[in-house]
């Protein structure tokens, strides 16, 4: 058994692009094993067509793991490696797939796409505040706006980046 070890980088914008590389692998030979940050380790194994369903944690506390851990109670597949850890992602058993699992993925993408939404909103209204300031105490350092702007750069991305990958779909 062949171990091999890939760096890929991602954000949860990027959790679909992320599902369909890690699918891309596995019909190329890899089977993923585990996860580490942005470490993943594979295993060689026949080429083969399979489905990963990923889930980043920065929404557990919105009450989106209880959807996580009850997909993949559902749509895991059990004689998975991978499936037996607590890892962000699983293996899904193809021969589960259908309607309900489509929802769960809907759920999951509207969620992602909510969050970076309501982040943009935020790093715009911090962004005018301090431009505010700047214009109103000219003694603030015109610099201060520059951390709201490099968010609100990055939430936009993200949304944009989410809205393209699941399709414009809300």
């Amino acid at each position: 058994m062949n171990i091999v070890k890939k760096w890929h980088p991602y954000f949860p914008c990027g959790i679909v692009g992320l599902e369909v590389w890690l699918s891309k692998m596995a019909r190329s030979g890899l089977k993923l094993k585990s996860v580490n940050g942005w470490k993943f380790t594979f295993i060689s194994s026949e080429p083969k067509e399979r489905k990963y369903f990923y889930y980043s944690s920065f929404g557990k506390d919105k009450g989106i793991t209880y959807d996580y851990l009850r997909a993949k109670e559902l749509y895991a597949l059990r004689k998975s490696e991978l499936n037996k850890s607590a890892f962000a992602v699983f293996e899904v058993d193809l021969l589960k797939v259908d309607e309900k699992y489509d929802r769960y993925v809907r759920l999951r993408n509207r969620y992602y796409v909510n969050h970076y939404r309501k982040l943009t909103y935020f790093w715009m209204v911090m962004l005018i505040l301090c431009v505010a300031v700047c214009l109103i105490e000219r003694s603030v350092a015109p610099y201060i706006f520059t951390v709201p702007a490099v968010f609100l750069l990055y939430s936009l991305a993200s949304h944009f980046i989410m809205t393209f990958y699941i399709g414009g779909k809300k």
